[in-house]
């Protein structure tokens, strides 16, 4: 009995360990939120993004918006290429890059 219940402590631990471990590698590198907004061809989108600093909360916003107001391979680089007519940043940002 007392062996069975240490085997299933120990299958337990090997599947949860894990799972707690890439949860925790997710969690503590997210720091920054943003909301980028993108105006290309005549629309407008403003999406939100989390990241673990500017440049990429940036780049995943702006990705965002892209993939709402564009269409096609060519439409989406052009429009990510496009600066966006605003920036906002959350949380952590103020430490900078």
């Amino acid at each position: 009995m007392t062996r069975k219940i240490l085997k299933g402590l120990g299958v337990a631990a090997l599947v949860l360990f894990p799972a707690a471990w890439m949860t925790y590698q997710v969690i503590s590198k997210t720091v920054v939120e943003c909301e980028v907004c993108i105006e290309f061809r005549g629309n407008r989108k403003c999406r939100r993004a989390q990241g673990p600093d500017r440049m990429a909360c940036q780049k995943t916003a702006t990705d965002n918006a892209c993939s709402y107001i564009s269409s096609g391979m060519s439409d989406s680089i052009s429009c990510g290429a496009t600066a966006p007519s605003s920036v906002e940043f959350f949380g952590m940002a103020e430490t900078g890059y």
